[in-house]
């Protein structure tokens, strides 16, 4: 269960930073927006920067010490180790098969595309 616990907390301190960058992001564009200053703290970090990491690692935290949020992440994790994952080779081939399908399809697509405009184009004698 500790080696468990060690990647759903890592999961969490990940979906913070995800959340603090998406919050930065948006401050900075609320700050624009509004012609606001953005004063930097110790010389090397902006307030808005300083403000969503707060705010994320603040809400991640609250949010995870919910016991069905620690549950849910413990019962995904379980889930997880259930996946059978492909061999570097079958990965390789299945990659293969999906671009010479691609290929085909674009292809198809393309002969269709100018038989229609020639068509199209004969109809209206353009």
């Amino acid at each position: 269960m500790s080696g468990d616990k060690k990647w759903i907390n890592l999961s969490f301190v990940t979906l913070a930073l995800i959340l603090a960058w998406v919050l930065n992001q948006a401050f900075l564009m609320v700050a624009r927006y509004a012609k606001l200053q953005n004063p930097v703290f110790l010389d090397t970090l902006p307030a808005s920067t300083v403000l969503a990491l707060l705010v994320a690692c603040l809400g991640v935290f609250l949010y995870t010490r919910q016991a069905k949020v620690q549950s849910f992440a413990y019962e995904v994790l379980q889930e997880i180790k259930k996946v059978i994952w492909p061999t570097q080779k079958v990965a390789y081939l299945s990659t293969v098969v999906v671009l010479i399908l691609v290929v085909i399809s674009a292809s198809i697509l393309g002969v269709f595309d100018w038989l229609c405009t020639g068509l199209i184009g004969l109809v209206l004698k353009v």
